[in-house]
C-alpha cells in the first residue's frame, strides 16, 4: 500500500495527530503551500479546549512565508475548528 501525497489545496486535519507532532506537520504543510505557490492554506484543528488551536496560531506566528492568519475559513469565518492562513506574496 502506498501512502498518500497530501495537496495544499486541501486542508490539514490534525485530528488524528500526536500533540507532538503538529508543529512539524504545520510547518511541512505550509512548505508545501508555499511550494505549491498558493496564497493561503486551511488547517483543522477542531473546537475542543483550544489546545490545537493555539499550538497551530504559534507556528503560523513564527513562520516567515505567512502574512496572517484567521479563524474560520474563506467566506466562513464563524468556524472556529479551521483555522484559514494567507502566504506572502513575492
Amino acid at each position: 500500500m502506498e501512502p498518500s501525497k497530501i495537496s495544499g489545496s486541501m486542508p490539514l486535519d490534525l485530528h488524528h495527530f500526536r500533540e507532538c507532532d503538529v508543529p512539524a506537520l504545520v510547518e511541512e504543510f505550509v512548505w508545501l503551500c508555499v511550494e505549491e505557490k498558493r496564497k493561503s492554506g486551511a488547517i483543522i484543528h477542531g473546537k475542543g479546549k483550544g489546545t490545537l488551536r493555539a499550538m497551530v496560531h504559534e507556528c503560523l506566528q513564527g513562520n516567515k512565508s505567512v502574512s496572517s492568519y484567521q479563524l474560520g475559513g474563506l467566506g466562513n469565518h464563524e468556524n472556529w475548528g479551521q483555522t484559514t492562513f494567507y502566504l506572502q506574496i513575492d
